[in-house]
């Protein structure tokens, strides 16, 4: 009787360890899934920030070219109004 009971915890404390290991397992692949999700994540931010330095530096140029199209559209005012007025 006595080493049927040895027999039984010890498989008893077996099927814990299985248990724990299973359990510690479960934690080290969730853990690596949420550090996945973190570098992911942090990739898609990159990009976005990169999109949107690209945006701002497309919207300067843009900027840049309409203020230059303004003064050749008023120099070419301007020399139409003094022809007009030399007349």
């Amino acid at each position: 009787m006595k080493t049927s009971l040895k027999k039984l915890r010890g498989a008893l404390r077996h099927e814990r360890k299985g248990h724990r290991l299973q359990r510690i397992r479960a934690q080290l692949d969730e853990l690596d899934q949420a550090s996945q999700d973190m570098k992911d994540m942090r990739d898609c931010y990159d990009r976005l920030l990169s999109a949107a330095a690209a945006t701002a530096n497309s919207v300067y140029e843009f900027s840049e070219s309409l203020g230059e199209m303004g003064d050749c559209l008023l120099e070419k005012t301007a020399l139409t109004d003094d022809e007009e007025s030399g007349e």
